[in-house]
């Protein structure tokens, strides 16, 4: 029996507790809210989370996965070291699992490691995720309240390492992917990526400590790790992906796998299925295999959203509207033309003409299919006439989109125009700053670290200005976007007067208090 193992599995003793952590601490508001009300915490639980816990849980440890941003969000009087007390009062894990996934996580997950250590010195802490993979070696030397680091991607891994953990005579050096300290060294393992392409469970929503309270009908499934495209803002892209998580190529879960955590979720009361990720990216193969695994699945009164990567045929849309219809479904898709420019457009590889962008609104408006789109400021090269351009484009989404839809038929708003504050660690951008027009304020987790702790509101923790834009520039720029945005939607009639007033009446709050610092002598770069 393993050392790890509790006997009936006695949860309130565990082995590894893994902790998202508040992207906000100490009464700060220095993110954006996220998509679709998942809010300035990013409460959205890491993928891998649920891959990971699952694995151990089978193994035969005590584990469990506690969503602190959510908890901490909806509870703020509380003080986050209370939280950590009780928590740790409770469960008593041995060792801690944090993500620093997105770096805007970086703050509150060195502060949640400080106090766990400060409270429970004995406990072991582990960090994972993109961000944390890319600072490795920087965390390692800067930050003694963090034991190890494991990098790329650790379903499998996460099990060697708490075998050895567990064991009598721990061998670090067996355990892949993990980056430790011996003595004044910092030791990088080799990195094994997982076969994920048919074991894989995303649905072990009962190894939540809570249950969810935002989003509790939403399921997340990204069906691919690594990338086709190399969209340089992001470090999930194929270059950036293989550098920091070192796969080389793709990872794909089997269809039939994917359809049937597609499945699982609805049965776990989780109706509205986001599917991360291009279908047709796998080949056509691929596309007709998850099709076939689709009809065969009985899943019905579904509601699922599709990514897509760049337009779609009509075949593939009459693909997705057949099915739908044939088995009781309902569907939506989103699409990141990143701008309404055509020449900031091309840069991602994405040419298509504004025309044939709303041609394909059109398709999707012919088949029922409302639609998703994202805009991207903070782009390279972008400038306020690009701005001005986008804003142009999307007007004419919003319209065309309002002859066929109420804000009854929408999960999501038409268009979503939303303000990079800080590019990914590791993304070509992140490496190649100046090729790309990029003045960073920070290059390392340290620096990061201290601009988010110091940041009460979130036009303080924007890290970078761009050769065409300075920081005030797309600040400005954020406020109008967002207040001519909304303008649209009520023109065309998806929000009311006073909806319209009182998120008016939030931006031009929020815009003063900015103003106010300007004039108080708050220096922006």
């Amino acid at each position: 029996m393993k050392l790890g193992f509790r006997n009936g599995m006695n949860y309130n003793n565990l082995d590894i507790l893994f902790i998202h952590p508040p992207a906000n601490i100490n009464d700060a508001s220095h993110t954006l809210d996220a998509d679709v009300g998942y809010t300035n915490q990013f409460v959205a639980i890491p993928m891998g989370f649920f891959s990971m816990a699952n694995r151990l849980d089978k193994a035969g440890y005590a584990t469990k996965i506690l969503n602190l941003g959510e908890r901490v969000y909806i509870d703020k009087k509380t003080p986050i070291q209370e939280h950590i007390e009780n928590i740790l009062s409770i469960h008593a894990p041995r060792i801690v699992g944090m993500d620093v996934h997105w770096m805007i996580h970086a703050a509150g997950a060195m502060e949640c490691a400080r106090l766990i250590k400060k409270l429970s010195k004995d406990t072991h802490i582990v960090l994972g995720g993109i961000s944390a993979s890319f600072f490795a070696k920087e965390i390692l030397q800067n930050y003694p309240q963090i034991d190890y680091v494991m990098v790329g991607e650790c379903d499998e891994a996460i099990v060697d390492f708490l075998q050895e953990k567990m064991g009598t005579h721990p061998k670090l050096e067996n355990v892949p992917n993990l980056v430790y300290r011996d003595g004044e060294s910092i030791v990088f393992n080799d990195v094994k990526p997982p076969d994920i392409s048919h074991d894989m469970d995303l649905t072990r929503y009962d190894l939540l400590i809570d249950a969810p309270v935002i989003n509790p009908d939403r399921a997340n499934i990204s069906f691919f790790r690594g990338c086709y495209r190399n969209c340089c803002f992001c470090a999930g892209s194929r270059e950036a992906y293989t550098r920091i998580m070192k796969r080389n190529g793709l990872g794909v879960i089997n269809p039939e796998v994917l359809v049937d955590i597609m499945r699982k979720n609805l049965e776990k009361d989780r109706r509205n299925i986001y599917i991360y990720g291009d279908i047709r990216y796998c080949g056509s193969g691929y596309a007709q295999r998850f099709f076939e695994a689709l009809y065969q699945s009985g899943m019905t009164n579904a509601h699922i959203v599709f990514e897509l990567f760049e337009l779609a045929t009509e075949d593939y849309i009459q693909q997705w509207s057949q099915w739908a219809r044939d088995t009781g479904n309902s569907l939506e898709v989103t699409h990141s033309p990143e701008s309404g420019n055509i020449d900031i457009r091309r840069q991602f590889g994405k040419g298509y003409s504004n025309k044939q962008l709303l041609e394909h609104c059109q398709l999707l408006i012919d088949y029922n299919i409302p639609q998703s789109i994202y805009f991207l400021l903070g782009l390279p090269n972008q400038t306020r006439d690009t701005i001005e351009d986008t804003l142009e484009i999307s007007n004419e989404i919003i319209r065309v989109f309002a002859e066929k839809f109420q804000i009854s038929d929408l999960r999501h708003e038409i268009v979503s125009f939303n303000f990079m504050q800080i590019p990914d660690a590791g993304s070509t951008i992140f490496q190649n700053s100046k090729k790309f027009g990029y003045n960073f304020e920070f290059k390392n987790i340290k620096s990061l670290v201290e601009k988010l702790q110091n940041s009460q509101y979130w036009w303080q923790s924007v890290g970078y200005h761009t050769d065409t834009m300075s920081k005030n520039e797309l600040i400005r720029s954020f406020y109008h976007i967002q207040i001519s945005l909304l303008r649209m939607y009520h023109a065309y009639n998806f929000i009311s007067d006073q909806q319209l007033e009182q998120r008016l009446d939030k931006y031009m709050e929020d815009k003063k208090i900015y103003e106010r610092a300007l004039h108080d002598g708050y220096s922006i770069r």
